[in-house]
């Protein structure tokens, strides 16, 4: 797995298992890798990959009773820290094997998968359109959804992997550009501080002082 972590102040750290490394470091039973991206520890310890191994071992071999096919073991290896906690708040982007994970909008990192995901489900014309016209428009699609009228603006924004924050620089941008439209979400009029969507939750805590 190849990772590539950018920041806001140009730097780009690059972490490839596949260079300069052992090609089997788990052993000649390792027949099988497990990557993890921690994005759920994103907030409270910094970014992790964890990356564990399958072995087959014949002497040790376990057959399912059903399928009689001997099950491999899973072993845990080793997680190793990419950025940490004091450095989240600098990250503008983070790509893994080429796939786009997260970017930052208006200080919040987007969880680029799911918003990615809604997108494909949602906009048919999205390669014409921007990353905030696409978050403008799938925040009015979701709103006019059934039972959406009693929903949160930050639960719709959550929907799509977008906070408040960058929800609301997202609306600003497409409403800067030719032709834009936009929606706006009820509430925040008096420019109080959103919070951020679920995915990023406790990242409040990663500005540096």
């Amino acid at each position: 797995m190849k990772v590539v972590i950018t920041y806001d102040n140009g730097k780009v750290d690059v972490f490839d298992d596949g260079r300069f490394t052992a090609a089997q470091p788990f052993g000649s039973n390792a027949m099988l890798a497990n990557y993890e991206l921690r994005f759920d520890r994103l907030g409270q310890t910094g970014l992790w990959l964890c990356i564990h191994h399958y072995d087959i071992s014949p002497s040790a071999a376990q057959l399912d009773s059903q399928e009689r096919t001997p099950k491999a073991s899973r072993s845990r290896g080793w997680q190793f820290l990419l950025a940490e906690k004091e450095e989240v708040s600098h990250v503008v982007q983070i790509k893994a094997d080429e796939r786009e994970l997260a970017f930052r909008v208006g200080g919040e990192l987007v969880d680029a998968a799911k918003f990615k995901q809604m997108v494909d489900l949602c906009i048919g014309d999205a390669s014409q359109k921007s990353k905030a016209q696409c978050a403008v428009e799938l925040f009015g699609i979701l709103s006019r959804m059934p039972g959406a009228s009693v929903a949160a603006p930050e639960e719709i924004c959550s929907r799509f992997g977008f906070g408040l924050g960058a929800y609301d620089e997202a609306l600003a941008l497409s409403a800067s550009s030719p032709g834009s439209f936009g929606e706006r979400h009820p509430g925040n009029e008096d420019g109080a501080q959103d919070e951020g969507c679920e995915w990023m939750e406790g990242l409040d805590d990663e500005v540096l002082g």
